[in-house]
This record gives C-alpha cells, sequence and structure tokens, in this order.
C-alpha cells in the first residue's frame, strides 16, 4: 500500500503519546491505498499545500506578530455575547488574514478527496481502537482563540492535541504549556 509522505518536520505531533503515522494509517479501516492513483496523486498534491499554506501563514504570525490571547471575555479567549471560543479570524488582519484565508482554502481543497467518509465508525465499540479518529492528534492550525497560545500572554506559550479512545468513545483535549504545567479537557463524545 503506499501511505501518504509525511508533512514537514515543523508539522509532525511530537511526543511519547503519539503513535507513527504509519501505525495510525494501518489502524484505520479505510486506508489511504484503498483510493484509486489518480485520487492519490491529487490527494498528496492538496496535503502538500496545506502544509505549505499552515507555514506560510505561521511566517505571517511570526511577521507580523502572533495575536496575544488571555483568559476570558477581557483577554479575547471568549466572545462576549455567546461566551464560546472567539474567532479569530475576527482580530487577523494584513497579511496574517491573508494567510488564513488561504489554509482555509487549502482545507476546502483538501476535504473533498478523504478517503474516509465515516470517521467515527466504530466510535465508542468494542472495536473502537479501530475507529479511524483512534489515537493522537495535534492541533496544527485554528481559529478558536481558547486553543491558541503564545508566549506574549499570561496563558503563555502551549502545545495543544487530542487523544481520541476510540472503544470508550472519549477525547481528551491535552494543553502543555511551556512552563510545564498541563490541563486536560476530558470530553465524552458520541458518533
Amino acid at each position: 500500500p503506499r501511505l501518504l509522505p509525511p508533512p514537514p518536520a515543523s508539522l509532525v505531533a511530537r511526543g511519547p503519546r503519539f503513535a507513527p503515522a504509519a501505525a495510525r494509517a494501518l489502524r484505520s479501516p479505510v486506508p489511504f491505498a484503498a483510493a484509486p492513483a489518480a485520487a492519490a496523486t491529487d490527494t498528496a498534491a492538496a496535503r502538500e499545500a496545506l502544509f505549505a499554506a499552515i507555514a506560510d501563514f505561521r511566517a505571517a504570525e511570526e511577521a507580523e506578530g502572533k495575536t496575544s490571547v488571555d483568559f476570558g471575555v477581557k483577554g479575547g479567549e471568549l466572545d462576549k455575547k455567546s461566551r464560546a471560543p472567539a474567532d479569530l479570524r475576527q482580530v487577523w488582519t494584513g497579511r496574517v488574514r491573508e494567510a488564513a484565508r488561504a489554509v482555509e482554502s487549502a482545507i476546502d481543497t483538501l476535504a473533498p478527496l478523504n478517503p474516509t467518509p465515516d470517521a467515527t465508525k466504530l466510535l465508542g465499540t468494542v472495536e473502537g481502537d479501530l475507529c479511524p479518529l483512534h489515537g493522537a492528534w495535534r492541533n496544527v492550525w485554528t481559529t478558536a482563540a481558547d486553543a491558541s497560545f503564545s508566549p506574549n500572554s499570561t496563558r503563555g506559550d502551549a502545545n495543544v492535541y487530542n487523544v481520541v479512545d476510540g472503544t470508550r468513545s472519549r477525547i481528551t483535549n491535552h494543553i502543555d504549556f511551556a512552563s510545564g504545567a498541563q490541563f486536560w479537557v476530558l470530553l465524552r463524545a458520541t458518533a
């Protein structure tokens, strides 16, 4: 079977909790190899374009400064009216906003090429470890203020990732702060 090439090293999930990409692909009940060869080429190109767009976004943030998000409504983490996580697209400007639009366009291009039509298949069953979402997933890009961290804020910089337990139908959101502190949120998922 042919697997997608790994993403650039700067976007690879790191840490002891992450299974190698090849192992995750082998656990999936709908492997990438099941797609036709032409679709594989299209998917690989779209995936590469997405990671390039994310790299451009990060470069724009580096050049213009990463948006500082602090706790609560006053810190910009939560929307003033709904108390839901604030949407950073509302505060990004200039090159960062344009780079964000390019990321979203790349996501829109890649989405129809998804070889896994039912990502929640087997979630919450005894065979849940075969669920395509089972395992650790690193957050490489988001517009949600509550999942965005920067060194120039009170909260500090952090790595954000999720661990999906397909058998138990649980998702744990992990926030590992640069200070060494950790924050976990346990959620129950349904398909």
